[in-house]
């Protein structure tokens, strides 16, 4: 049995058409469990009359509550071994539940598997903002390959394993949640050709908030990875910046190496889209996401004391 889940907040603009996807699938789910984390657009009145029309959703109405919560609560309730997992707000491709779920349903040895997900760019802004946050899929490397929630299953039992998303973090949950997996040893399989679709922010503004917010939900979590690398590097240049009222060659070579860094992100936007307005933007959408990255690591490892003693406070025998 294959049980679709996934979590909404204020999603009824999105939503029927959302559903509709998972309705259409070539390897129909037995069930879609999709918890409501407390919308109060009428995403739960939207649900409820889909439900009654396709027995097969299955709506969970939940108070104000994160995506851990609400996905923990829709695997709880899933009657299916294999749980396939995706966000609203993304588009499946119609045989994406069947390739998601074909390794767990092949092979008992394998535990999850991690699909792959594709922008829906409409605009310049959101073609740059995709070449420079979407791994292109030939440079993936399996064994080290954390999944979004986008696009990714599992069974029920490893998910049991691991305790379930971890309901204390409100940013970055599902890389937490992938990178406990992979420590518990759980075996993954990951699946190029299964894929949803997805539109990147419109504006850099959102941008800037969806990646301060992943970047201190890893730092919140202590995870550390290659592109916070850079943040070194802003400290590095601001201090030969200053340095350089003393020593100006030190403002030249600043000046040459973030000429040299913006150029390289530049055409890398241009190999992927040929599109001179999304590349003239490029310089914008790398400095948006390095600012993020920066800002939101810093928070997150402030956070880190007021998170410990969230945990405690969850695994104390009285609160549970």
């Amino acid at each position: 049995m294959i049980t679709v889940v996934a979590t909404v907040f204020n999603e009824a603009a999105s939503l029927e058409a959302f559903l509709a996807a998972l309705l259409a699938q070539t390897l129909p789910a037995d069930e879609i469990v999709i918890a409501d984390g407390g919308s109060s657009d009428g995403t739960d009145e939207i649900l409820r009359r889909l439900a009654a029309a396709h027995p097969v959703i299955h709506p969970i109405l939940l108070g104000r509550a994160n995506r851990s919560v609400g996905r923990n609560a829709a695997i709880d309730a899933a009657r299916g071994e294999i749980i396939a997992v995706t966000d609203a707000g993304a588009r499946a491709a119609p045989d994406w539940l069947e390739r998601i779920t074909a390794p767990l349903r092949q092979d008992p040895s394998v535990d999850l598997v991690g699909g792959y997900y594709e922008a829906l760019a409409e605009t310049p802004l959101q073609q740059a903002i995709a070449a420079a946050t979407i791994v292109p899929v030939e440079r993936v490397a399996p064994e080290t390959f954390l999944p979004s929630s986008r696009s990714f299953a599992l069974r029920k039992a490893a998910w049991a394993r691991v305790g379930g998303y971890p309901e204390w973090a409100d940013h970055n949950e599902d890389t937490i949640f992938a990178h406990a997996l992979r420590q518990a040893g759980c075996r993954m399989v990951f699946v190029p050709d299964a894929v949803v679709y997805w539109s990147p922010s419109r504006r850099l503004r959102t941008l800037f908030r969806q990646f301060y917010r992943y970047a201190r939900g890893d730092a919140q979590a202590g995870l550390y990875f290659g592109h916070y690398a850079k943040n070194y590097t802003y400290a590095a240049a601001a201090l030969a910046w200053a340095a350089g009222r003393r020593w100006p060659a030190a403002r030249w070579l600043v000046g040459t190496a973030a000429a040299a860094y913006l150029g390289k992100q530049c055409l890398r936007t241009y190999r992927r889209t040929h599109d001179p307005a999304a590349v003239a933007l490029t310089p914008a959408v790398a400095l948006t996401l390095d600012l993020a990255h920066l800002a939101g690591y810093v928070t997150g490892v402030l956070d880190r004391p007021a998170i410990r003693r969230r945990q405690e406070a969850e695994a104390a025998p009285d609160a549970r």
